[in-house]
């Protein structure tokens, strides 16, 4: 085989290989479209915090191969700090939800939602419980 050949041949396999990579892209893109049950997902102790009542639920994340992640979060008569290497926000489904920032709160009720931007170092508090759905940018959160 000649070098000429040799070189189309290598040519023609790269992109066969890269083409056969953009399909798989194109694959995740359309496997964002999750339907996650909400009966298959329970809460679990959030580990990330020991020592607070609050637990999580991740229902849609990297996994998944979207961009953004999407899940519950429920904390009992707790405080605790945390920074935000991420954008998140917070649709309060139960109970009274603060987020602290310095000496202010913004306290969010049943129906209220809270954007907190990138960055941001904060106390997530409630004075009895507090469920909410958040939803964060990107989607690997944990890993920022």
């Amino acid at each position: 085989m000649e070098k000429s050949e040799l070189e189309q041949v290598v040519r023609n396999v790269v992109q066969n290989v890269l083409g056969q990579k953009q399909e798989e892209r194109k694959d995740v893109k359309k496997a964002c479209v999750t339907l996650v049950k909400g009966t298959e997902v329970g809460l679990k102790l959030f580990e990330a915090v020991p020592g607070v009542d609050a637990r999580l639920a991740d229902y849609i994340n990297s996994r998944h191969g979207c961009s953004m992640a999407a899940g519950l979060m429920e904390l009992r008569n707790c405080t605790f700090d945390w920074t935000l290497n991420y954008e998140e926000v917070d649709f309060v489904v139960e109970g009274t939800l603060d987020i602290i920032v310095g000496d202010k709160t913004y306290r969010g009720h049943k129906g209220d939602v809270v954007y907190i931007p990138k960055g941001t170092s904060i106390k997530f508090s409630t004075p009895d419980r507090a469920l909410f759905f958040y939803v964060t940018y990107p989607a690997d959160w944990a890993n920022q």
